[in-house]
């Protein structure tokens, strides 16, 4: 019995590793964010220092979710996150969607309000480096009607990396945790928290901005940290 158990344990960790596919573990380290803009309506910025690991999904279909609780009305023109990627060409665009959550934090059962398939996309080298790679500012334009949400309901922002045959791009994961742990997804129908990939709970950079946004980066030594 205890070497059957054994066997199922060791199946399932390997099922697991099959699934996704990580970059290393980083310990975080605390810092200061960088200096957004007064278009900012949500902030889980970037701080290079907060970086625990970098993830996505093996295959062909990798999405990613993560909540969010605005504290103000806002119509969501830009949407801005950040990644690293092997190989190339640079990712050129993402599929993008906001759901409204039911109630049970999990995306798993939330209601679609906006999607935009293939967005305009600009990407700027923020000048951090971390397993080798570049990291990436990537910043999503929203075409017109802009989704329009309101304060205090929980939302889930979900994005699709494209599968590319020389290219992997991946989030990059983050503690603290701000709301729920974020999400991944084959489907973006039946979601897993990150925990559930036997990783630590975390969550993921990004900010929505309520207008158009300058596509440069700021300064980036105020945000840098030495290992």
């Amino acid at each position: 019995m205890k070497l059957f158990i054994l066997c199922l344990t060791l199946v399932a960790a390997m099922s697991f590793a099959e699934d996704y596919v990580t970059l290393g573990a980083v310990p975080s380290q605390g810092g200061t964010p960088h200096a957004g803009s007064d278009a900012i309506v949500f902030s889980q910025t970037y701080v290079y220092a907060n970086i625990t690991n970098g993830i996505r999904l093996t295959g062909d279909e990798s999405y990613w979710a993560d909540d969010f609780v605005l504290s103000a009305n806002a119509d969501i023109q830009n949407i801005r996150f950040w990644i690293v990627y092997n190989g190339s060409p640079a990712p050129s665009s993402y599929d993008m969607a906001l759901t409204q959550d039911s109630g049970d934090s999990d995306p798993s059962t939330a209601t679609a309000v906006w999607n935009e398939s293939a967005m305009t996309t600009t990407m700027v080298d923020t000048g951090d480096e971390q397993w080798g790679l570049a990291v990436w500012e990537v910043t999503c334009s929203v075409s017109a009607p802009f989704p329009s949400l309101v304060s205090g309901q929980r939302y889930w922002l979900e994005c699709y990396q494209k599968p590319q045959s020389t290219t992997s791009d991946y989030i990059l994961m983050q503690d603290p945790v701000f709301g729920s742990a974020f999400y991944l997804s084959t489907d973006a129908i039946a979601w897993t928290r990150i925990d559930g990939y036997g990783q630590p709970l975390s969550d993921v950079f990004f900010e929505l901005y309520d207008t158009p946004v300058a596509l440069q980066r700021n300064t980036w030594a105020n945000i840098k940290s030495v290992f």
